[in-house]
């Protein structure tokens, strides 16, 4: 747009071009009146009269008196759910509001895809106000509200203000979970199986009754004899089951080919968590690695957190990622990047250290994902939303 053309703009939208363009109509209409001196010109000048003193009272009307207050209706909130919102706007004096309308949304709404928000005109005479409104499909992210558009007009539609009130307030979203169905067979039994000499028998956090498969060494003698029945010992669970995750991407990846790997990533860290698992999760190149146990719902929201703020910039390349051998530790990868999977599989049969990699893509055909097929590496397409239906790549030789 032209310099011209801009400042044409914004003098078609000025509120003093239109509140001057009604004093000028009221000043011909008494003109006209004052020429003709009949019946009919001092009507229509008396009836616009009032519609002039109305607007005049809209176009001084001071910002300052009018406070909103925002209130976010949802819990927590998931990318693609409806933001239901509740705006209270206060005043010290009333004054009627013939027309009022609202128009909010986050600041970063045109970077996020986010909508803004236009509410119907409504009539308001009271001290105070309730209006409600919804935001759909919100991004994942943490979006900031700075301020709230209110906007007042004459019924007759010749006048327009737009009233900018501060109303400063922020929301997270977490990134969209969805289910994931794998067993140990389809993701090549990743999962590390202890044995009795990878716990220290010395130490243990209670006792509870004896089954089939414990070993005798974990039996506890002592309570067994005082109860008449066996007892075995139990250890703490974060010696039985780990796993580490790691999110990489792409520089060039398509805006929802990461978002899909932040989602992928969330919901299978619900489903480890779920599983009993002790977490850690990597992705960012900016915070420490997140580590996630105990409470399904606290971890998640750990995760959530870490996960929801992430951003294309922050997060981890596959050259940042540094591969280190741990026997007791199942690996777990989410990459849009196809060149983790060799790094992963040289990593794979120099340790005889199996590894499991979801391959995030929207280009499935074009992943070649035969060539990275190995005993050592369990791979997967992730190639739309659903996560309950994933392409395995299959080893040619097993």
């Amino acid at each position: 747009m032209t310099p011209l053309h801009t400042f044409f703009h914004r003098l078609t939208h000025s509120v003093w071009l239109h509140y001057g363009t009604v004093l000028f109509v009221l000043g011909l209409m008494f003109a006209f009146a004052l020429a003709q001196g009949s019946f009919i010109s001092w009507f229509l000048f008396y009836v616009f009269l009032p519609i002039a003193l109305y607007i005049t009272l809209l176009m001084f009307y001071p910002r300052q008196l009018i406070h909103p207050v925002r209130t976010f209706q949802n819990q927590q909130l998931h990318a693609g759910d409806t933001l239901k919102i509740d705006l209270i706007l206060s005043r010290t004096h009333a004054f009627p509001f013939i027309l009022l309308s609202v128009t909010d949304g986050p600041d970063d709404s045109e970077e996020s895809g986010s909508v803004k928000v236009h509410t119907s005109a409504s009539f308001w005479s009271g001290k105070s106000v309730t209006v409600h409104y919804a935001i759909p499909e919100i991004r994942r992210g943490a979006h900031r509200f700075s301020t709230v558009q209110v906007n007042i007009e004459d019924p007759l539609g010749f006048f327009k203000r737009k009233l900018i009130l501060p109303c400063p307030q922020s929301v997270l979203v977490f990134p969209k979970i969805s289910q994931i169905r794998l067993n140990d067979r389809r993701m090549g039994n990743v999962d590390p199986r202890f044995t009795s000499q990878d716990i220290d028998l010395s130490q243990f956090s209670g006792i509870r009754a004896y089954q089939p498969n414990d070993r005798i060494s974990w039996l506890d003698w002592k309570s067994t004899a005082r109860s008449g029945r066996l007892v075995s010992k139990q250890f703490d669970r974060d010696l039985e089951r780990h796993a580490s995750i790691v999110l990489v991407v792409k520089d060039h990846d398509s805006g929802p080919v990461f978002e899909r790997s932040i989602s992928f990533t969330a919901s299978f860290v619900k489903m480890l968590l779920s599983a009993g698992y002790t977490v850690r999760l990597a992705c960012s190149n900016r915070q420490a690695p997140a580590y996630l146990r105990g409470d399904v719902k606290k971890g998640m929201q750990e995760a959530g957190r870490l996960l929801a703020g992430l951003t294309r910039q922050d997060a981890l390349r596959t050259e940042d990622v540094q591969l280190a051998v741990n026997s007791k530790v199942a690996g777990f990868a989410v990459s849009t990047d196809p060149a983790l999977a060799a790094a992963l599989i040289e990593f794979a049969r120099a340790k005889k250290q199996r590894q499991a990699l979801f391959l995030v893509t929207d280009r499935p055909g074009d992943a070649d994902i035969g060539r990275f097929a190995s005993p050592y590496l369990s791979l997967f397409v992730v190639a739309h939303d659903h996560f309950d239906s994933l392409i395995q790549a299959r080893d040619k030789n097993g």
